[in-house]
């Protein structure tokens, strides 16, 4: 008890206490007004769509880590080609990690949501690497070994304005790479001597 008095003493004798005070009060009079700031305004901006009374599904592309990552609605005939898209892609019976998103910083995919449940596609869905995680009360895997549906997804968030330049390039870049197959031989040397 006599530890917590003389630690209250001190800090209310410090030569400091006035500063102190000052700072604590411009804090109380200065959070409120952040708050209200936050909120009064869209501080997501135009990059960051929630799912409307329409119950239009909604895209989330996986690209940042630490910042939100930007997201879009789909519209009904829009949902409508994804859904052909999706029916179209070779059925797994079994695929060899619980989900298709990697745990790596950047790029991880495309998430659709489909909170209301209604329309033709699944409630969620997650492609990545020409992989497509499908949840819909029961998880399954397809394959789109093409990359349609990866690149479907880009053509829409480019569509829908989302991405500055440089997050567009990358994402641009992550999936060409990813297309290009992998060499795993060594090319034949053709040199004559």
């Amino acid at each position: 008890m006599r530890t917590s008095t003389r630690a209250a003493t001190v800090f209310v004798f410090d030569g400091n206490f006035k500063a102190k005070l000052r700072w604590m009060f411009v804090l109380v009079l200065a959070l409120p007004l952040l708050a209200v700031a936050c909120s009064s305004g869209s501080a997501e901006g135009p990059a960051h769509a929630q799912e409307g009374e329409s119950g239009d599904p909604v895209v989330t592309v996986l690209i940042y880590s630490g910042r939100p990552n930007p997201t879009f609605n789909l519209g009904p005939v829009v949902a409508e080609g994804l859904s052909a898209l999706v029916g179209s892609a070779e059925r797994l019976d079994s695929y060899h990690k619980d989900t298709v998103m990697p745990s790596i910083l950047g790029y991880n995919g495309f998430l659709v949501e489909n909170r209301s449940g209604q329309g033709v596609l699944p409630r969620r869905l997650v492609v990545y690497q020409g992989a497509i995680e499908i949840r819909n009360g029961e998880t399954r895997f397809s394959s789109d070994s093409a990359r349609g549906l990866e690149h479907f997804l880009l053509e829409q968030a480019m569509a829908a304005d989302v991405l500055d330049e440089r997050s567009l390039d990358m994402l641009k870049e992550a999936i060409r790479v990813r297309d290009e197959p992998e060499i795993h031989a060594e090319e034949p040397d053709t040199k004559q001597e």
